[in-house]
């Protein structure tokens, strides 16, 4: 009995490899015909440049295929899935460029030694951490309270007066609204409550089935979007429910990979055949190829310059930063001859930006440690999707920003605070905004 057992089992495991690596190759090739077709013919005036060298994109299909064999398939920690996550948001549209640009070799084998670095780091003992008594009440009601606070502060500041739902016009009121509504501090705390506060309250409710409530929070979302101009706020929702219906399904890689090969697939169909821009260039433009082509222009500027050793932030006081503008508006300056862009990138490109290729893989080490942490607080804590929900807008600013940027700024540590609050014990039900499975017990409605 144990032989066909053991058939049976090899089939499928080799099966689900087979099909994730068709689902990277079908995704490559969709980025490479977007990128042909419409990227480069539209952009390439901001350096999306079609220059490419055969042999290169042979090679990146070969080094694609290496990877598919490597890359976890079947997800049963976070790790595994925010590997394979990065791996399709920022090396395959590395890979892409790579061949079509005729762009640097060593550069790209150093992200790729990289990717090779987390995964060992994700197979590391667990880390263990003690559950916090009252974790979830207190989650939840430092949630609600900074809801509160926010929309209190946007009303007393007249931020309702910017609020605008068109995603053309979003450029006309950021600026003025970051300046007017979200001085000093208050600008952490707005990108910290879209990132992870209000991701904290739409889990928590998803979780529950607290319908009502939830659709609340969906709503603030949205507003919120409409207030700050920052579309990116409208999608995170999305990921939340990405990871609600598909990570606990043990081919979630495979839905992540195939669905972005065909919404790519699609966005790029629309300009084919009704001419309609803006889809395609929010998601294959924005989201895939310029922190691509980012990447290659801060290793070629940081190759040539010099690295800052974290002089911009962190180390300041043990050297000076030599530039006169932020790192962003420098490439910017180097890129398109102005200062007057923010040309932003992931944590490997600003780890080279500090310390070269060793900088690389130590930030790797650091960003894989991260991971492990994130296993630590969701095993035998919370469910698989609610760990990976939580964290999944902090870690996909990984590939736009600096790791301890992304850490501090961008609420990748508070995150992981909330997430370890979640774990503990102590909910509230919230019993007239919910409609939950009906329990007999009189104590329902009180904390448990």
């Amino acid at each position: 009995m144990k032989r066909p057992n053991l058939f049976i089992l090899t089939r499928q495991a080799l099966y689900g490899r087979l099909l994730f690596m068709l689902g990277l190759l079908v995704f490559k090739c969709v980025l490479d015909l977007g990128y042909i077709h419409f990227v480069s013919p539209l952009f390439g005036y901001a350096v999306f440049l079609y220059n490419p060298n055969v042999w290169k994109v042979l090679e990146s299909y070969l080094v694609l295929v290496l990877f598919a064999l490597i890359l976890p398939f079947r997800i049963r920690k976070p790790s595994e899935f925010f590997v394979v996550f990065l791996f399709l948001f920022v090396a395959v549209p590395l890979l892409s460029i790579y061949g079509l640009k005729d762009e640097a070799r060593e550069y790209l084998y150093m992200v790729l030694s990289s990717f090779l670095v987390l995964y060992i780091i994700i197979h590391f003992p667990k880390i263990r951490i003690r559950k916090p008594p009252k974790g979830r009440l207190l989650a939840i009601a430092l949630s609600l309270g900074v809801l509160i606070v926010v929309f209190v502060w946007i009303t007393v500041r007249g931020g309702f007066s910017y609020l605008n739902f068109d995603l053309l016009r979003v450029y006309e009121f950021r600026t003025e609204v970051a300046a007017i509504v979200f001085p000093g501090l208050m600008s952490y705390v707005k990108i910290w409550y879209a990132k992870v506060i209000n991701i904290v309250l739409l889990v928590y409710f998803l979780w529950k089935r607290y319908y009502v409530a939830l659709a609340v929070i969906m709503i603030c979302q949205v507003v919120y979007f409409g207030v700050t101009a920052h579309k990116a706020f409208l999608f995170y929702p999305l990921l939340v429910l990405f990871a609600y219906f598909f990570v606990q399904w043990r081919y979630v890689v495979h839905a992540l990979v195939y669905g972005l090969a065909a919404l790519s697939g699609v966005v790029l169909l629309f300009y084919w055949v009704g001419g309609e821009t803006l889809p395609a260039s929010l998601l294959l433009r924005r989201v895939f190829f310029v922190t691509a082509n980012n990447h290659f222009t801060y290793y070629h500027f940081f190759s040539e310059s010099g690295f800052i050793y974290m002089s911009n932030n962190a180390l300041s006081f043990l050297s000076s930063y030599p530039y006169e503008y932020p790192v962003p508006r420098i490439i910017s300056l180097f890129q398109y001859g102005h200062a007057d862009t923010w040309v932003n990138t992931g944590f490997l490109a600003t780890s080279y930006m500090h310390f070269g290729f060793v900088g690389m893989l130590v930030f790797s080490v650091v960003a894989g440690l991260i991971f492990k942490l994130i296993d630590g607080l969701t095993s035998e804590r919370v469910p698989l999707w609610v760990g990976v929900a939580i964290m999944i807008v902090p870690v996909f600013s990984l590939t736009s920003a600096d790791l301890p940027t992304t850490i501090v700024s961008h609420g990748l540590g508070l995150a992981l605070l909330f997430l370890w609050l979640l774990g503990g014990r102590g909910t509230l039900i919230f019993g007239s905004l919910s409609t939950p499975r009906v329990r007999h017990n009189s104590t329902a409605c009180l904390i448990r």
